[in-house]
């Protein structure tokens, strides 16, 4: 259930995403993606409303995946994913157009955006049925380009930070990671062993232009590193980060602090160390989405979603923060 008015939300059916604003420290600004729409908050989480919903009564509306334009501030562009199609809206979540994918219409898990996207409006949605599609004009139209692609079932997308330069795309798919050198016109697999397909969830470092650094989270096989942009791979040993690792979120600030955060279907782990040593930092369990923002005291506010529906702030404060998510997820 959702109480629009509180600040205590439930999404019915879980949280597929949860999205900081670029500017959230001015703006305040988050949204949470799930089976029952897509909900923004204008006050860091303190309330929430409705941003999109189904158009006819009994309808459901799922959203799997959300992606901000990198200039939200000035362009208010978000896009949303769904089953048949990627929505976007030019006022913040105000208003949205649909762009309905041909038939059969695939469902879309997954949406990067360039990071130069006010000047080239190149983006990319990975579907579960159709691959990866590419578009070059701001959404409006959209291309099938999976050449080279062996499996046709896309986990997760993420996209270069430097794509403008280097035209890197990564996916992770049902079998293993494929990397794009060319802006998605054809696609090779990556040397991931065996044991660690598939791979649930990608990360790539803000530096990655310097430091080459990927992570991936498994199904089975916990965490990996690649330092070499996706050329190999070594699994973080940590018996801890052995199981699923359902979703990965850099720092904001990872640059200068080398913090990133993992979820796992116990609790939430942090890494000060570029992910060489591993710390408890919130035990919420089957954590769906994360995003990681400074706090105004500098310190991380890592917003977290759920599969049971809950969305809120991951304090690293046990006692508190068990009653928060507790509030949020009943």
């Amino acid at each position: 259930m959702v109480d629009e008015d509180t600040a205590h939300m439930r999404i019915d059916g879980g949280v597929f995403a949860a999205v900081l604003s670029p500017d959230f420290r001015s703006d305040n600004t988050c949204f949470a993606a799930g089976a029952s729409g897509l909900f923004c908050s204008r006050d860091a989480g303190d309330t929430w409303k409705l941003a999109l919903d189904a158009t006819e009564p009994g309808e459901e509306l799922s959203v799997l995946a959300l992606a901000l334009s990198p200039d939200y501030e000035h362009d208010g562009v978000l896009f949303a994913g769904m089953h048949g199609g990627v929505l976007r809206s030019w006022d913040g979540g105000e208003s949205w157009a649909a762009k309905v994918l041909p038939p059969p219409m695939p469902t879309v898990s997954s949406i990067g955006i360039s990071p130069v996207f006010p000047k080239d409006s190149i983006l990319f949605a990975g579907t579960f049925e159709d691959g990866v599609l590419r578009s070059s004009d701001g959404g409006l139209n959209f291309t099938s380009w999976n050449f080279g692609l062996l499996d046709s079932r896309i986990l997760t997308l993420v996209v270069s930070p430097d794509f403008e330069v280097d035209d890197t795309v990564f996916v992770s798919s049902e079998s293993g990671i494929f990397r794009s050198k060319n802006g998605g016109r054809s696609w090779r697999e990556v040397d991931l062993p065996v044991s660690a397909v598939p791979a649930l969830s990608l990360a790539i470092s803000p530096g990655f232009a310097d430091d080459g650094l990927l992570f991936g989270g498994t199904e089975s096989s916990g965490l990996y590193k690649s330092s070499d942009a996706g050329e190999s791979w070594t699994s973080i040993m940590d018996e801890r980060l052995s199981g699923p690792i359902n979703c990965i979120a850099f720092s904001s600030g990872f640059l200068s602090d080398s913090s990133l955060f993992v979820a796992t279907t116990q609790q939430i782990y942090f890494s000060e160390d570029c992910g060489v040593k591993w710390y408890e930092w919130a035990q919420i369990p089957d954590v769906m989405a994360l995003s990681v923002s400074p706090s105004s005291e500098g310190h991380p506010q890592v917003l977290a979603g759920t599969a049971t529906g809950g969305v809120g702030w991951a304090l690293h404060d046990a006692v508190k923060l068990r009653a928060t998510i507790a509030a949020l997820s009943t």
